[in-house]
């Protein structure tokens, strides 16, 4: 099977802007589907009718990458998976991941990122595992709010700042959360039901956010 040509299209621009292809010798692959980092799934085609390979997961992990994140992103309308950790990428993460509707990981801890995360954030309602510690990401939380079907949650060691939204008490599926590192933060952080603790007592693990002294 053939890569979707979009898609195709849309993966040279994002390696390219990430820094992946300068560790790549062919960056020029007809098929990218299957090497490192990049995992395709079989698609029905509803222009052609045919079955093509489209990009469901990028995996950068450790890659000592120092580029950014294309706003090209939101063209792999099938992508489940962004892990981008433990590298060295910058500048914001583009509104146009908004458009990557199937998004259930992203996770970008551990790399430079900057400014605030897109106002409309929830519309990603698939999302299980977001990660976004270890950076320089600001602005306050309210991006958390609809994400119900979270199962998994860090936004640790950042400069977020105001109130942790309530609502996320009542996400069914969060086994775990940190808000911790974030010296902005205002107010308690949530505490989970106890019903909920009592059920899985040895799978949930919550990290709370210090309440400033001063």
């Amino acid at each position: 099977l053939d890569i979707d040509s979009s898609d195709l299209k849309a993966l040279q621009v994002i390696e390219t802007e990430l820094g992946v292809n300068s560790q790549r010798s062919s960056a020029s692959d007809v098929n990218p589907c299957g090497r490192r980092g990049v995992f395709c799934e079989r698609r029905h085609s509803a222009t052609t009718g045919e079955y093509v390979l489209r990009v469901t997961r990028l995996v950068y992990r450790s890659r000592s990458l120092t580029g950014t994140i294309s706003p090209v992103i939101g063209m792999l309308s099938e992508l489940k998976e962004l892990t981008l950790s433990n590298n060295q990428l910058v500048n914001a993460v583009p509104v146009d991941i908004l458009s990557c509707k199937q998004l259930e990981v992203l996770d970008l801890r551990k790399n430079r990122f900057s400014g605030q995360i897109p106002g409309n954030f929830s519309s990603l309602s698939r999302l299980r595992i977001l990660d976004l510690s270890s950076n320089k990401l600001s602005g306050n939380l309210n991006f958390l709010k609809n994400l119900r079907n979270l199962e998994n949650l860090s936004v640790a060691n950042n400069l977020f700042s105001g109130k942790i939204p309530e609502q996320i008490v009542s996400f069914h599926n969060l086994r775990f959360f940190d808000f911790s590192g974030n010296r902005y933060l205002e107010g308690p952080a949530p505490v989970m039901s106890s019903i909920k603790l009592q059920t899985s007592p040895h799978q949930t693990r919550h990290i709370l956010a210090e309440t400033p002294t001063s």
